[in-house]
């Protein structure tokens, strides 16, 4: 019976704490200074990533196909200094893979957590076979 009532007694204690006022924040003051806002000019996706790295994380061969052959750094990195063969490596995208490694994308990179491609690739072990094969075709 004791319990019962504890319990009984800690459900009212909740009902009675949610609500006590806790409705909606209050209004910021009609003088504080609005929010911050990113101006449409700044592409955040940019910011975190490469065109090329963006085109394959998302899987696009076509776009990496054009920006590789259009002259883009296959192995220029983000501000995580990842590549666009591991981004496309850890998202599973194995004809980005096969592409990049054929255009002689650097397999030895790694990230800022001292990941390289072959670790990303865990996941998806056809694209690991595809990285260790390459790696042991390209030793260090």
């Amino acid at each position: 019976m004791k319990t019962l009532a504890y319990v009984g007694c800690v459900c009212l204690c909740l009902v009675a704490f949610m609500s006590c006022g806790a409705d909606a924040p209050a209004a910021p003051p009609e003088d504080a200074p609005a929010a911050p806002t990113v101006p449409e000019s700044v592409d955040i996706r940019e910011m975190f990533g490469t065109s090329l790295t963006n085109a394959a994380s998302d899987g696009d061969l076509n776009l990496v196909r054009e920006m590789v052959q259009a002259g883009a750094d296959i192995n220029e990195t983000t501000m995580y200094s990842e590549t666009a063969l591991m981004r496309a490596a850890e998202r599973g995208h194995a004809d980005v893979v096969e592409y990049l490694i054929s255009q002689g994308a650097d397999l030895y990179v790694e990230n800022i957590f001292g990941y390289d491609a072959r670790v990303l690739a865990e996941d998806h072990p056809e694209i690991l076979e595809m990285v260790r094969s390459a790696m042991q075709a390209n030793p260090q």
